[in-house]
């Protein structure tokens, strides 16, 4: 189970740094298209911070999906894992009891 939650800490992280990276690139997308004294016309380097903010969104939001996805595993494995421990837990203090209750006896 830690393989799982490394991944999911992994994915966190570096869901967070392509946020960071995104939220430069639509300042300067932004400081680009709002340049005073300036002409406001089109060209490469708008269209270039135009993509690399269609890209950001896409590779963040397909980070986001593989992270629902490991979530998804596991909690499905730690559910799995507690209904197996589960008998084996009772069971121990099934003994537990068992055992008390002859010393007492006794």
């Amino acid at each position: 189970m830690s393989d799982a939650e490394n991944e999911i800490r992994r994915l966190q992280e570096a869901i967070a740094v392509k946020v960071c990276y995104s939220k430069v690139a639509q300042t300067r997308l932004e400081n680009r298209l709002t340049r005073p004294n300036e002409e406001m016309c089109q060209d490469n380097v708008q269209f270039g911070l135009q993509d690399e903010c269609k890209q950001l969104a896409a590779t963040t939001q397909a980070l986001h999906d593989k992270l629902r996805q490991q979530q998804s595993v596991f909690h499905t494995h730690t559910h799995a894992h507690t209904r197996c421990c589960l008998p084996v837990c009772r069971r121990d203090e099934c003994k537990e009891l068992a055992t008390q209750a002859l010393w007492d006896i006794l």
